[in-house]
Parts: structure tokens; sequence; C-alpha cells
């Protein structure tokens, strides 16, 4: 019996992450959230081993773009989460 897979979803906007977690739920899988890059590098962290899939929104995650990009960049490059997958989720609204 295989275990299932654990993803962290990462996005400022609350309404997002609901809608990813329901359409993921019905796969049976795992599901965190982290609604800023503080709050997602302290729960990758403390799990770096725990989750096999980030989902990471660029676009909307607070603090500022310059901010996103580098938080992205820290998850994608520390050892800490070395050989986790990161997906970078992006798009625009208006």
């Amino acid at each position: 019996m295989s275990s299932k897979a654990v993803i962290l979803i990462i996005d400022d906007v609350v309404e997002n992450i609901q809608v990813a977690m329901n359409v993921l739920k019905e796969d049976s899988y795992d599901l965190s959230f982290a609604t800023n890059g503080t709050e997602s590098l302290a729960l990758i962290e403390n799990n770096a081993f725990k989750f096999d899939l980030i989902l990471l929104s660029i676009i909307r995650l607070k603090p500022p773009a310059s901010s996103r990009l580098a938080s992205a960049d820290k998850m994608t490059h520390s050892e800490v989460c070395d050989g986790l997958q990161v997906l970078q989720l992006y798009g625009f609204s208006n």
C-alpha cells in the first residue's frame, strides 16, 4: 500500500488555496498551506522530508515581486529543500 503524496500550497490569496485544496483533496493528497514567504520557509525547514511537492504562487505571494522571487530562489537552492520538487505558478489578473 503506497502512502499519500504530501503537497504544500503557497499563495497569499486564501481563495486560491481553497480552490487548489478542493481539487487536490479529490485525489487524496495530504495538503498543507502557507500564505506568505516567511511562513512557507518555516514550514519547509521544519518539514523538509515531509513534502513531496510545493506549489508556489510567484505573482501574488507577498511581499513585493523581488522578495517573492528571492523566497522562491531560497526554497529551490536551500540545502533543507534539496530534493524537493517546486512547481512555480505564474498568473495575471486585472
